[in-house]
């Protein structure tokens, strides 16, 4: 028997499982190659397919030829119709191809503005008359001969109609305009954007701004039509605005939010600023809130409105309620139609106008007034079954006349009434026992002035007089 030395035993040990550790490092790169291929597989499948149209479905398998670097213009008596360049192209025998790295630019009718498309990958299917159908598939951006931009991961572009179709989440921009949606179609003929779904639009004052997000308004929609011809986005379902700006009169912020059924923006025309909101409208169970920074807000309610950005203007419709708040005392106004100019300080009431503020109250056919910077009546031209109230803890005093001149003071408090024409007034004392009850007439008009409080000062009366 040999005689083995005992420093050599770790030696011989690890020479008799030399082929079990060869064997078990052999499975393991076995198991890590099949990981790295099942990895590799479910990332290819994973990955989206083309989502062909019904025409589109059978196409042909058969690989005629294959080209690295592939470059193709199409002309027509001399007047380029596309242009396409592609790092990889395998035609198939029906003439279909599959392209890698894509390039694709669409000229006008007179070959000279065009519209661009990239994408990682593109199917392209011939049709008469020199068009075209493409599916273009990730990272697919397309820029408009109008300036138009869009990026989506998947569309369907048909040459014949200018169609874009998109399915699946859309960014857009022009100018100082930029939003998202789910689901867009391009008709670029008649350079009209429909987005789809879940519509979020972004407005800057000027492109560099929107390079670094300082917007003045952003509006959400279920769905929205952007018309480039017309400078107007129509937007639809659970209609919600936020407008930033600057008061006029104090150069403080102003914030407006207004919720709507619907809304159509139009935007400034000519050749530059062509994305600038000039005006908005709308429609149906209309919500406004304006607040300027540091004061309480107003509120408007309507079934229509208008806002004209420059001017700052409301104009609303339909069962009209605004409210202003001040020193914790609202001020209610309603009407059948309403001119309210925020900057100017002025309003306008037309058809069953009434103003209640704190203890007053006027109402008639038409209310013209002047505001306080809090929105609050200064003064008010009442004109048409015109009347005006004024209560107290211990009396009521009213008149009314075909027309009236009410002004407040700086409390907001009735100061004085002036009627013109066959014109009435009453004092009603709360509890009848302590103060008579007084009711004069008069021809030609009464001035009265008030303390406050309910409280009047003096009465006149001009012509054949009533007591």
């Amino acid at each position: 028997m040999p005689d083995i030395q005992p420093h050599k035993a770790p030696e011989y040990r690890f020479r008799s499982k030399l082929p079990q550790y060869v064997r078990i490092a052999a499975i393991g790169a076995l198991g890590a190659t099949i990981l790295a291929v099942a990895i590799g597989f479910y990332r290819e499948t994973s990955k989206p397919g083309f989502r062909l149209k019904s025409e589109h479905a059978r196409l042909s398998t058969d690989v005629v030829a294959e080209v690295t670097g592939y470059e193709r213009l199409e002309t027509d008596g001399g007047v380029s119709k596309y242009y396409i360049t592609a790092d990889y192209a395998k035609t198939f025998s029906d003439d279909h191809q599959e392209l890698t790295n894509v390039y694709l630019e669409v000229f006008d009718k007179e070959g000279v503005t065009s519209d661009k498309m990239t994408s990682e990958s593109a199917i392209y299917i011939p049709a008469e008359n020199k068009n075209f159908t493409a599916y273009l598939k990730g990272g697919v951006k397309i820029n408009t001969r109008d300036d138009l931009k869009v990026s989506t991961e998947h569309i369907a572009y048909t040459r014949a109609s200018e169609l874009v179709e998109a399915d699946e989440a859309v960014a857009f921009e022009r100018d100082a305009i930029r939003g998202t949606s789910f689901g867009a179609t391009v008709k670029i003929a008649e350079k009209r954007l429909d987005l789809l779904k879940d519509v979020e639009i972004e407005m800057f004052e000027s492109p560099e701004l929107a390079k670094s997000n300082v917007r003045y308004g952003k509006v959400n929609a279920g769905t929205a039509s952007y018309d480039q011809l017309g400078n107007r986005i129509d937007l639809n379902q659970n209609v919600a605005f936020n407008i930033l700006s600057k008061a006029k009169g104090s150069g403080n912020s102003q914030t407006t939010n207004t919720t709507a059924g619907r809304a159509a923006v139009m935007l400034r025309g000519g050749e530059t600023n062509s994305t600038q909101l000039t005006s908005f409208e709308v429609f149906g169970n209309v919500q406004i809130t304006s607040v300027e920074h540091g004061k309480a807000p107003t509120s408007m309610q309507a079934g229509y409105a208008m806002f004209e950005k420059d001017a700052d203007r409301f104009t609303l419709r339909d069962s009209v309620h605004i409210v202003t708040s001040a020193q914790d005392k609202p001020t209610e106004i309603r009407a059948n139609e309403a001119i309210f100019e925020q900057t100017a300080g002025k309003l306008a009431l037309t058809g069953a106008a009434e103003v209640t503020q704190g203890g007053d109250h006027l109402k008639g056919d038409v209310i013209n007034a002047d505001l306080y910077p809090d929105n609050k009546i200064k003064h008010a031209v009442i004109r048409g079954n015109a009347f005006a109230r004024q209560s107290g803890a211990e009396r009521t005093t009213t008149i009314s006349a075909p027309e009236l001149n009410a002004a407040f003071n700086e409390a907001r408090q009735l100061q004085n009434a002036n009627a013109a024409g066959q014109s009435t007034a009453e004092i009603v004392p709360s509890e009848s026992k302590e103060y008579s009850r007084v009711t004069v007439s008069a021809g030609r008009g009464i001035g009265l002035s008030y303390k406050g409080g309910g409280l009047l000062d003096s009465m006149q009366m001009n012509g054949r007089t009533t007591i």
